[in-house]
């Protein structure tokens, strides 16, 4: 079957351009000293235990959880009177700085494996999310349509959003998505 409603149009609003600066967000030195990384398991702790420290087993900060969804933010480290994400301590430690924005490759905010991490802005760090829980086909970018009574497929990129058309076969507009996906996202299309 060939592809129908094939087309691309911009949305109302006017995209900007993600910026990331690469501007360090303060990172201080001594984390070097306070903490200690397992290349292992991505997990950071505590040089120094203390009686408060030793609940984790001296894992350092506590996991955040979305206050609506209930789903695992990141996990947060309370240190030197501020707060701070693990993932990017770690980052910092390995590099000497630290982007504006990391992406967790996988898309599990706990694994910190520092291969898992990468630098990112806030359009390519969208490239990578999960599928949404309100999504019916299970599949981003591909719902069925009652109107034409086919499955729709389409793809956002900066602000322009491009119809990839409709087809008889949920599997069909699958492909359709996928490919998109690679030409467009390239490394920062979900797995």
């Amino acid at each position: 079957m060939g592809r129908r409603g094939t087309g691309v149009y911009k949305h109302s609003y006017d995209y900007k351009e993600s910026t990331n600066t690469g501007v360090t967000n303060k990172i201080p030195d001594s984390v070097h000293q306070d903490f200690k990384y397992d290349a292992e398991t991505g997990k950071l702790y505590w040089t120094v235990i203390t009686p408060q420290r030793q609940r984790n087993n001296g894992e350092a900060g506590t996991v955040k959880h979305c206050v609506k969804t209930g789903a695992i933010k990141h996990r947060r480290i309370h240190y030197k009177n501020k707060n701070y994400t693990a993932h990017r301590i770690i980052y910092y430690m390995h590099h000497g700085h630290c982007p504006d924005m990391l992406d967790h490759i996988d898309g599990n905010p706990l694994n910190n494996l520092i291969g898992n991490l990468r630098p990112a802005d806030p359009t390519l760090n969208s490239w990578n999310q999960k599928t949404f829980k309100n999504n019916t086909s299970g599949i981003t970018g591909v719902v069925w349509n009652k109107a034409v009574a086919s499955w729709r497929s389409r793809i956002t990129c900066k602000g322009v959003v491009y119809e990839l058309g409709f087809t008889d076969s949920k599997f069909e507009a699958a492909c359709l998505r996928k490919s998109a996906e690679l030409k467009m996202f390239g490394s920062f299309q979900r797995v």
